[in-house]
This record gives C-alpha cells, sequence and structure tokens, in this order.
C-alpha cells in the first residue's frame, strides 16, 4: 500500500485571516429565527413520507456561532463528499486561538440572504475537525476546517437538498473563481457588506 503525499499549498493570492480582524455579529439571531416561514412539508399519502423534492437550497451559507455570550457569523459551504453531510470553511470560523477552543452553538443556514433564513432553516453541526497547522501553530496557511452536518431528512442528507461545492487542495493558477459569501465591510461591488447578505 503506497503512503499518502503531504498536502501542498499554493498562495493563491487569497487575503489571510492575518489581514482581518473577527466581527462581532450585532444581529439577534433569535429574532431572525422567530420571523422564519414555518418550513411547509407536504406528504405523499401513499408511502406516508414528505415529499423531499420540494425543497432545493443552495450550497453556500451563513454559519452562527458564539463564543462567551458573543455571536458571530461566518460564511461556510456544504462539499460533494459521499456522506452527503460534510461542510467546509476557515479554520477561525470554528475555532477560537483566543481562548484556544472551538466555537459553540454553531448552526448553518443554507441560502440564508437578507436577515432571512433559508428554507431548511438551520442545521445544527454535529463534529467539527480543523488542521493541525492552525490548531498547534496558528498558520494562515492552513486556515481551513470541516464541519459534519446533525441533518436527515427522510433519509437524506443535506447535500440533497442544497447540491454540493466540488473542491479540491491544489488549485492551478489561472482558475476562474466565483466567489460568495457575506462579508461585513470591505468594498465588494454590488454588495451591501453588511454580513447579512449574500453576495457573489
Amino acid at each position: 500500500m503506497k503512503k499518502a503525499k503531504s498536502l501542498i499549498t499554493k498562495n493563491i493570492g487569497f487575503k489571510t485571516r492575518s489581514s482581518v480582524e473577527t466581527i462581532k455579529n450585532t444581529t439577534d439571531s433569535s429574532k431572525v429565527m422567530k420571523s422564519m416561514q414555518p418550513f411547509e412539508r407536504k406528504y405523499d399519502a401513499n408511502k406516508g413520507v414528505a415529499n423531499v423534492d420540494q425543497i432545493k437550497a443552495i450550497a453556500i451559507g451563513i454559519l452562527f456561532m458564539s463564543k462567551n455570550d458573543d455571536d458571530f457569523t461566518y460564511t461556510a459551504s456544504v462539499i460533494n463528499t459521499d456522506d452527503g453531510n460534510i461542510g467546509f470553511t476557515a479554520a477561525h470560523c470554528l475555532y477560537d486561538h483566543k481562548t484556544q477552543s472551538y466555537f459553540d452553538n454553531v448552526m448553518f443556514s443554507p441560502e440564508y440572504d437578507n436577515g432571512q433564513l433559508g428554507p431548511l432553516g438551520v442545521v445544527p453541526i454535529a463534529k467539527m475537525v480543523v488542521t493541525n497547522e492552525f490548531l498547534n501553530n496558528n498558520d494562515n496557511e492552513f486556515d481551513w476546517g470541516m464541519m459534519l452536518f446533525n441533518f436527515n431528512m427522510d433519509g437524506h442528507p443535506l447535500k440533497y437538498f442544497t447540491g454540493a461545492l466540488g473542491w479540491q487542495f491544489q488549485a492551478e493558477n489561472n482558475v476562474p473563481t466565483t466567489f460568495r459569501g457575506y462579508p461585513d465591510g470591505g468594498e465588494l461591488a454590488n454588495c451591501p457588506n453588511d454580513g447579512l447578505t449574500l453576495c457573489t
């Protein structure tokens, strides 16, 4: 059996978190959740189960989390895996080096936009992991993490409803790339940069 090669990353010009400060979320997520429309489930009378094809969200969404009574938000994505319940985000969105611990109460809302939860509401996170390089050395080059969603609707994983993004660790240079997320501050064109609006 061959040994796997070590992960090698390239600097492809992304801004790393060392030049970005974490911005505290000032949105009261309990108000957002209370304003969410009821989740309508249509049932197939013959099978007695929900028609799972009626709900389609997108694979990009917002992460809600807290630490020491402060609330934060970040961007995350559902990625294409056999499990169908795996998400990807920056490691600093999952692990707080100030407190040397993972964030608390982490939840994901795919297709969250403009202060409104997506059609699937919020999905709890069952497990989180970040790279050892980030965990032990706060290494910007390895600032990525994954999460396992605690989601199962009628036997289907989250990616069944949201779709999933392809992913790779060794991106080539000059590959067309689209960025989507919830910037809070900055100057992304055609975006309010308010941390609540999904922008491209």
